[in-house]
């Protein structure tokens, strides 16, 4: 994870989470974007986000390290600021979340 894009043909450790002390219960990826969901049920995108699929609408092209995305004023949190990532799953320009028993999707064709 760098501010260049390049192919990693073997596994490389996402080092952010063990800086920032976070804990990771669930992975996911797309085709080319990724997210985690820590212990406290926060998510955190990267990759490729044009098609809005970071959570992050379409302003974000690109992260290069895990983000937490913000869904302070999404259905989500319902304007609470605590959200609950209960699961999440990912697709071609696309993710699926769920929380508190409500899917939510975002990105391309959602």
């Amino acid at each position: 994870m760098g501010e260049n894009l390049k192919f990693v043909g073997t596994p490389k450790f996402v080092s952010h989470f063990l800086k920032a002390n976070v804990k990771i219960t669930q992975i996911c990826a797309g085709n080319f974007h990724s997210l985690a969901v820590s212990l406290e049920g926060k998510l955190f995108a990267w990759g490729e986000g044009s098609m809005g699929q970071l959570g992050m609408n379409r302003k974000v092209k690109y992260l290069f390290k895990p983000t937490i995305v913000d869904f302070m004023f999404s259905p989500i949190s319902e304007g609470s600021g605590n959200q609950q990532i209960d699961s999440i799953c990912a697709g071609y320009g696309h993710t699926v979340i769920l929380s508190k028993g409500k899917v939510f999707t975002v990105g391309l064709n959602c």
